[in-house]
């Protein structure tokens, strides 16, 4: 299988992924796992939220979509193993 090369972490927001982390481990536990970007870099990492209640989200997330095509690209990177 073919390793796909180190992405910057701000590709995270675009990716999907980080909404997809959120959601699946630290949205249901009162948490969220948000980026600190300083001139378009990633400078660090905060969890927001104090544990207390499951952060819910009214409208559905934009970035499942994005999330899905991540995954999608990786799995087709994955099959496409020429060595």
């Amino acid at each position: 299988m073919n390793e796909t090369p180190p992405r910057p972490l701000i590709e995270l927001q675009d990716s999907g992924l980080l909404w997809l982390i959120n959601r699946a481990v630290f949205h249901p536990r009162g948490y969220a796992l948000g980026l600190a970007v300083k001139d378009g870099e990633v400078v660090g990492w905060r969890l927001r939220g104090d544990g207390t209640q499951p952060w819910t989200m009214d409208t559905p997330e934009p970035e499942f979509a994005a999330a899905e095509a991540t995954l999608a690209a990786q799995r087709k990177a994955g099959t496409d193993d020429t060595q």
